[in-house]
């Protein structure tokens, strides 16, 4: 099968796509705005660009031209308000788009333009794959055919990341990045002298860009219990989810549409045995019933009293941190398995040509 990705080759998540389409025998090409080094047995088609992106009207005729040489059996571009629109102007069938999250979940309100281009792009998709119940339900609010929509999450590498026995340096970490999506690292920062006032030497560790915390860490009298570990490689981050006793993820939304439930931060350092304290977003608790998957702490989101109450607890607690543990790694071996996942999809885009 000949595949005709659109997406920004520099993420990670784009490259574990295109690499596994590839290694499995299929003829993957790649249109991107950026250029990569991290891919294996692609062709990387990368498209100049200027300060309007995705929304100059030369690149939907750069795609299209690009389309016509590659003649693929199928396109599959990846965010609805990136690659999606760039899929559906391109006036190639069949079209597969997935949602990656706040594409589907804060783009569209955005303004009455950005929920056309939203639902154009649906409307011209022959197959949509979201993550979740929640996500399934907004793209189906958005005006996407309920039988158009397949419920595939796409997992992660379980056996890349799985429980080490590596010694613990760090009492709990927290992981952000510098994008569009709310980490909400200040909630964290601003939790941790609560808990130093119960643990007086405890050690904190924070993985992504320093951006605002330091100065923030700093005024709280926190900067010497904290250790900024940068950026790292994605190969190397069990290593560190388990060298830390609790992972704390703060993303909060602030709304209760789908395409926010979980991320895939999330799901590593389940997966890597370690136990998690989650924001209550919106979306967390409707993981119910036959869709209830995490067991977890959860804190009040944007509340740093109720985020260190929960650490705290956690802390003192071994029992509790091992049966939540236990929960967490199973849960990913059950529902997020990468090569299981991605094999579905695989299935997904056959039986769409």
């Amino acid at each position: 099968m000949k595949i005709g990705f659109i997406g920004d080759a520099q993420s990670i998540h784009i490259q574990r796509w295109v690499n596994w389409f590839a290694d499995g025998g299929h003829e993957v090409h790649l249109i991107s705005f950026k250029s990569c080094t991290n891919l294996k047995n692609i062709k990387l088609h990368v498209i100049k660009t200027n300060r309007y992106g995705y929304f100059n009207p030369l690149n939907y005729l750069r795609v299209r031209k690009i389309l016509r040489e590659i003649n693929p059996d199928i396109i599959h571009a990846h965010y609805v308000a990136e690659g999606g629109i760039l899929g559906a102007t391109s006036g190639f069938n069949p079209f597969i788009v997935s949602a990656w999250g706040s594409d589907i979940a804060v783009y569209p309100d955005k303004s009455i333009l950005h929920k056309k281009i939203v639902k154009y792009v649906l409307k011209k998709a022959d197959a949509i794959q979201v993550q979740d119940t929640l996500s399934a339900k907004r793209v189906n609010s958005l005006g996407a055919s309920l039988e158009r929509i397949n419920i595939i999450p796409w997992g992660i590498n379980i056996e890349l990341f799985k429980p080490l026995d590596i010694k613990k340096k760090y009492d709990v970490m927290n992981l952000h990045g510098n994008s569009f999506i709310p980490h909400d690292v200040a909630t964290f920062i601003r939790a941790l002298p609560i808990v130093k006032k119960a643990f007086p030497n405890i050690k904190f560790f924070l993985l992504g860009s320093k951006d605002s915390s330091y100065d923030l860490a700093k005024k709280l009298g926190v900067l010497g219990n904290i250790t900024f570990g940068g950026f790292v490689k994605h190969s190397s981050l069990p290593s560190y989810l388990s060298q830390s006793k609790i992972f704390v993820d703060c993303f909060y939304p602030h709304h209760n549409h789908g395409g926010h439930t979980y991320g895939i931060a999330l799901l590593e350092a389940m997966a890597c045995g370690i136990p998690t304290v989650v924001s209550d977003r919106p979306t967390i608790n409707q993981l119910k019933d036959k869709n209830k998957w995490y067991y977890g702490k959860t804190f009040r989101g944007g509340d740093p009293s109720d985020l260190a109450t929960r650490i705290v607890e956690l802390l003192n607690s071994n029992e509790e941190r091992n049966r939540i543990s236990q929960k967490n790694r199973g849960i990913v071996e059950e529902k997020f398995d990468w090569n299981k996942n991605i094999a579905e999809i695989e299935n997904m885009i056959l039986n769409t040509i």
